[in-house]
């Protein structure tokens, strides 16, 4: 799911290098992104269609919380690199989004990220303490559960939907037919 999802979006929506500010200089990373979202994109393609792997509309829970464990990952490698010196990642302000959002862990930078944000509760946009008390800063990481739910959650059913139509048709078919006997029953 997060393989189709992650990787087509990003190659439909490709913002990081749309907000590269000079694209000739930074050509290998512009390929770069473009080649690891495109592998992102079709390995998991190609172990469905294969018959590798099996995508089952039962299992879209899993989604976001694999993607909110990828997005961990991802803002834990950000802030180790930028500890360690290999990555200007942030100075005193730690919920400063910069040009390091590529992900949106750190908060919403664009439309994309904006309409995302609908669905953060208030409690991850407001620094509680410190000298940015009160501000409208999203929390890193945070903000994203619920939005992760309500946004990847039924994008990877109508996923599922095309290569597992069949078992959801079947099941479907088995529920109505589940609730005629109760009704009858009832009666």
């Amino acid at each position: 799911y997060l393989g189709l999802l992650g990787g087509g979006l990003a190659l439909i929506y490709p913002a990081e290098p749309m907000l590269k500010a000079n694209q000739a200089g930074e050509m290998f990373d512009i390929i770069r992104f473009y080649l690891h979202h495109g592998i992102l994109l079709m390995v998991p393609l190609l172990m469905v269609m294969l018959k590798l792997h099996t995508i089952s509309y039962k299992r879209v829970w899993v989604a976001p919380a694999c993607l909110l464990m990828v997005m961990l990952f991802i803002m834990l490698n950000q802030v180790l690199q930028s500890e360690l010196g290999f990555v200007p990642l942030r100075g005193d302000n730690f919920f400063e989004i910069g040009y390091k959002n590529s992900a949106y862990i750190w908060g919403p930078d664009d439309a994309i990220g904006n309409f995302i944000a609908r669905f953060c509760p208030d409690l991850f946009k407001t620094v509680p303490v410190d000298k940015f008390a009160g501000q409208t800063k999203y929390w890193p990481w945070f903000w994203l559960v619920v939005p992760a739910f309500v946004w990847v959650t039924p994008l990877a059913f109508f996923l599922s939907l095309i290569f597992d139509a069949d078992n959801f048709k079947a099941d479907v078919t088995a529920a109505r037919e589940r609730c005629k006997e109760i009704l009858q029953y009832r009666k």
